[in-house]
């Protein structure tokens, strides 16, 4: 910008400047939205959570632990049923526990087990088609 000496290029510099200033306004509204969006509670926690599975062997204890009270959850559920009764209830929850902690204990040899089960199926399967 140097010396302006009419009254056409003061008008010219000024819209000039107009317009940097909204470009200049709409590049830091994006910047403000990123970092909100970066730093929002639920992608802070999806990424602590992304790096905590991918930095360690914590994916298979998470899903045996999630298969356990899965488990544990469905078991209570067919044990007590719509019952009201308070002894039905507290031996739904300590089965409850009981699966709960066995599933997530062994949760390797039930997914071994799983597959074992799917594999031989699907292999029967492929017999009588290919018969």
């Amino acid at each position: 910008m140097g010396y302006i000496s009419s009254e056409m290029e003061l008008k010219n510099e000024i819209q000039v400047l107009e317009l940097e200033q909204i470009y200049l306004g709409q590049q830091l509204k994006d910047q403000v939205y990123l970092v909100a969006e970066i730093f929002s509670p639920g992608n802070l926690l999806k990424s602590t959570l992304r790096d905590l599975t991918l930095t360690s062997g914590l994916t298979d204890s998470l899903a045996g632990t999630a298969m356990g009270l899965v488990s544990g959850i469905v078991t209570k559920r067919i044990a007590i049923g719509t019952s009201h009764n308070l002894v039905r209830k507290f031996a739904g929850v300590i089965m409850q526990l009981v699966v709960t902690k066995f599933v997530a204990q062994h949760a390797d040899s039930i997914r071994t087990f799983g597959e074992f089960i799917l594999n031989h199926k699907s292999r029967r399967n492929r017999d009588k088609i290919q018969k």
